[in-house]
């Protein structure tokens, strides 16, 4: 069976469409729950380079404060995740990104975090892609290489077709 050069497009538009997927579920999906902590009660965490999230199954009204010896050397960046939309499902509860919080340097640390209107929290490890901006980056990406590979198939079967060739697939018919 003669596959001809078209078989090798096809298998580069396959490849591409196989990316954008792969971009969108790499993109849209991660994160760990973590251990669930209660609201005003201190916890000792390790805060890796990544940082941590801070989920909440209610609004974004979470506030955290660290304390210790170690704390006072540390220099904390926290920022709410109101402009992305984060969400895990655990348990029967469905828990939201309300906040990321990085610790330099990075280590155990003793953190309190309350929730304003009493929802339940928990922290863990964050998406890979937890910002708005790279979402979109990534969405874009996606977009392109989905092109890509479509336009790509068409390109090959329209040339396939006028050359008077079979698609690769029913060249033993």
């Amino acid at each position: 069976m003669d596959l001809g050069p078209g078989a090798a497009w096809y298998a580069v538009a396959a490849a591409a469409l196989a990316a954008a997927a792969t971009v969108v579920v790499v993109a849209f999906t991660g994160g760990d729950l973590g251990q669930r902590v209660a609201p005003g009660q201190p916890v000792r965490l390790n805060v890796p380079d990544g940082g941590r999230i801070i989920w909440t199954t209610g609004g974004f009204d979470v506030d955290c404060d660290s304390s210790g010896a170690e704390a006072r050397n540390a220099a904390w960046s926290m920022w709410t995740l109101r402009d992305v939309d984060i969400r895990l499902s655990d348990g029967g509860l469905s828990w939201r990104g309300a906040m990321i919080l990085e610790a330099t340097p990075p280590g155990e640390y003793v953190l309190t975090c309350t929730a304003r209107d009493g929802a339940s929290l928990a922290v863990g490890e964050p998406p890979p892609l937890h910002d708005a901006y790279t979402r979109f980056l990534a969405f874009a990406g996606a977009v392109v290489l989905a092109l890509i590979g479509l336009v790509t198939g068409v390109l090959v079967t329209v040339r396939r077709r006028r050359a008077g060739r079979k698609p690769y697939w029913r060249q033993e018919e």
